[in-house]
């Protein structure tokens, strides 16, 4: 090799300061190309982020009280609990609830109100709420991820109803349950 690098007058010195500049422009050509890569990967998911959030804003819809009502009564099912009745004075209170719900999202309204002037007499009485969920089975799925709104769904209530609302581009929705005397 040396003998090869004596007939161009090249030294071994030259030589691997050549590969070191070689080496060096390689990972300087490569870096602004993975950078040039990984910017317009990012401008690429930014866009079609904000474009899919977009189509999602504009077309934001009530969740669907009848399907979430369905997935309600195949959970129950699946766990052996007793299928409610979908219930007019059990529609009546959950209605009122959304109601109350965007100035106070709290259960005080529910624990403070006197529901038997609506119902009747009752044995016990139990409310699940959600707020943001775009789908049914997203309600359904927090309220399962929630171990006191998953209790609500396992009582043996006989009567029962669902009712959601799409308030201000936020959906809320309302379970409600209980027993009479």
């Amino acid at each position: 090799m040396r003998r090869f690098l004596s007939i161009f007058r090249i030294t071994l010195r030259d030589v691997m300061i050549a590969q070191f500049t070689l080496v060096i422009t390689f990972a300087f050509i490569f870096s602004n190309q993975m950078q040039r890569i990984e910017v317009e990967a990012r401008r690429w998911f930014t866009d079609r982020e904000f474009e899919r959030r977009m189509q999602a804003e504009l077309a934001k819809t009530k969740v669907d009280e009848d399907e979430l009502w369905n997935s309600i009564l195949n959970f129950k099912k699946q766990n052996g609990v007793v299928m409610p009745l979908k219930d007019e004075k059990a529609c009546k209170v959950a209605i009122m609830r959304l109601g109350f719900l965007p100035r106070d999202w709290s259960h005080n309204d529910f624990k403070s109100i006197n529901w038997t002037s609506i119902i009747g007499g009752y044995f016990e009485m139990s409310e699940n709420l959600a707020r943001g969920y775009d789908y049914h089975y997203d309600v359904l799925m927090g309220w399962l991820t929630s171990p006191p709104h998953k209790d609500a769904l396992l009582k043996n209530h006989k009567y029962a109803c669902v009712a959601c609302e799409l308030v201000r581009r936020d959906n809320y929705c309302v379970y409600i349950s209980y027993n009479r005397l």
